[in-house]
C-alpha cells in the first residue's frame, strides 16, 4: 500500500462520488481512478481489494457523520442528542439503501416516494410533536 495520505484521501473522495452516482455495482478501481483524475491502477496501489476500498468509505462517512451529529447535538435541536443520532442513522441507512439498491425502497412507506418526503416522514415518526409542527409549517408555506 502506498503512503501518500493526500492521494489516498482524494481516492476515497472520488470513490464516494462514484458510489453515489453509480451505486455499488459501478464502484470499480478504474471508475475511482477516472473520477480522481489519476492514472489507471492508482487506486489498486492504495487498496488491495474492493472490500478494503469500501471499508475506507465507511471510515470516511462515519467521520463526517460524527462531525455533523456533534454539530447538531450542540446546536440544541429538539429531542436532544439521542434524537439527533437516531435521525442521522435513519437517514444514512435510507440513503445507503437507496444508492445501493435503486428502487428497493419504492413503496416501503405508502404515499411517500424515495427520497421525496422521506426526511419529513422520519422526523414525524421519531419526533411526533416536531413532525406535526414541521407539517403545519410546510402547509403554511405551500398556502402562501
Amino acid at each position: 500500500m502506498v503512503g501518500n495520505p493526500g492521494r489516498r484521501a482524494a481516492l476515497v473522495d472520488a470513490g464516494v462520488e462514484v458510489l453515489a452516482r453509480e451505486g455499488a455495482r459501478g464502484l470499480t478501481f478504474r471508475a475511482v481512478d477516472a473520477q480522481a483524475g489519476v492514472p489507471v491502477g492508482t487506486a489498486s496501489n492504495y487498496f488491495r481489494r474492493r472490500p478494503e476500498l469500501l471499508a475506507s468509505y465507511t471510515t470516511s462517512v462515519r467521520g463526517d457523520l460524527e462531525e455533523a451529529m456533534e454539530f447538531h447535538r450542540t446546536a440544541g435541536l429538539p429531542g436532544g442528542g439521542e434524537a439527533v443520532t437516531v435521525l442521522y442513522l435513519a437517514m444514512l441507512g435510507v440513503l445507503l439503501e437507496h444508492l445501493t439498491l435503486p428502487g428497493g425502497l419504492d413503496g416501503a412507506l405508502p404515499g411517500v416516494g424515495v427520497p421525496d418526503g422521506l426526511v419529513e416522514r422520519i422526523v414525524a415518526t421519531v419526533l411526533p410533536e416536531e413532525g406535526r409542527a414541521g407539517e403545519a409549517g410546510a402547509r403554511r408555506r405551500s398556502a402562501v
